[in-house]
């Protein structure tokens, strides 16, 4: 609901008015908001994948439902996410002069599909294929991150108002609602200690930029991270091989002792920042011990070679 009383007056207002937000916008040369803006080299159109046929009421999904597709390409990517209709939702997310080289015309786009994605097009229309990446620009992507995180004793950013991120955590959305969390966790305990909104408010609103702030730049770097993840780093067998000591570590030990960044992440309220740093502690413990059985390994062949060499 938007007030168009320019005389009203407020006790206290929360910005939740997207990325671009128009309060931001306004109050950054007065208080001194400093903004950061940063894309990155890619874009995305979204492509779809039509219900299969089906000779009854029940939807006909071409693919299984019951995970997340990825053409990793280490460049660029395809996903699809299946809809309750039968379709999914697809999804080309690559560097820009990847779409200028490859989607501009009809032979060009399924020149390159059926080079890369064959599998796809297979149960895509490539009519529509081709009139979406042919007619669509290439949205960005990128990250907005602003400091201080509230205005005064009287705004408080919240969201995408506050911290835009990359969707390629799928934590948007989940960071926002605690950003509220947080903020209300400051606020009770601000009125807890000085009794009345106009002296509680703007403690509540320092405590909460100081909680947020390290949270918010994690969760931005994980959502970026793990682009570089799901086109590229998957397909690797270094990767494969951590992820399942990963998994196996984290089911194995004591509990609390290891979690995946996945666990602790959406199934936790850890921070981010607590999460990331974990995450890269125990990636580092990871490589150390693999590349000392590397080592090992290499030693006895060495050994074991050369002890054939002298018998022979």
């Amino acid at each position: 609901m938007a007030c168009t009383d320019a005389s009203a007056t407020y006790a206290l207002v929360a910005a939740c008015d997207g990325v671009h937000s128009a309060v931001r916008t306004r109050i950054a040369p007065l208080a001194r908001i400093n903004t950061v803006q940063e894309y990155i080299d890619s874009g995305y159109v979204e492509l779809r994948v039509p219900p299969g046929p089906s000779d009854t009421a029940s939807p006909a999904w071409q693919l299984s439902v019951s995970c997340l597709h990825i053409w990793p390409r280490h460049d660029y990517m395809l996903i699809a996410l299946p809809n309750v209709d039968g379709s999914f939702t697809s999804t080309l997310f690559a560097p820009f002069r990847v779409f200028a080289e490859h989607c501009r015309e009809k032979a060009s786009v399924l020149a390159f599909f059926r080079a890369n994605f064959p599998d796809a097009l297979a149960v895509m229309d490539e009519d529509e294929l081709v009139e979406h990446l042919t007619s669509r620009t290439p949205s960005s992507l990128g990250s907005v991150q602003c400091s201080p995180m509230h205005a005064g004793s009287s705004v408080v950013f919240l969201g995408d108002a506050a911290h835009g991120m990359v969707p390629f955590y799928g934590q948007g959305l989940n960071c926002g609602l605690e950003d509220v969390r947080i903020f209300f966790e400051e606020l009770d305990a601000a009125l807890a200690a000085h009794g009345k909104l106009p002296d509680a408010k703007g403690a509540a609103l320092q405590n909460y930029t100081a909680r947020r702030s390290a949270d918010v730049r994690a969760i931005q770097l994980l959502a970026q991270e793990n682009y570089t993840e799901m086109r590229s780093k998957v397909v690797r067998r270094d990767y494969q091989l951590r992820k399942w000591l990963d998994g196996v570590l984290s089911r194995t030990l004591p509990a609390g002792t290891w979690k995946s960044l996945y666990e602790m992440v959406t199934f936790s309220n850890m921070g981010y920042a607590t999460a990331r740093r974990t995450e890269l502690r125990q990636q580092r413990i990871l490589r150390d011990t693999l590349s000392a059985a590397g080592l090992t390994v290499l030693w006895v062949a060495s050994w074991a070679a050369y002890r054939v060499c002298r018998s022979a």
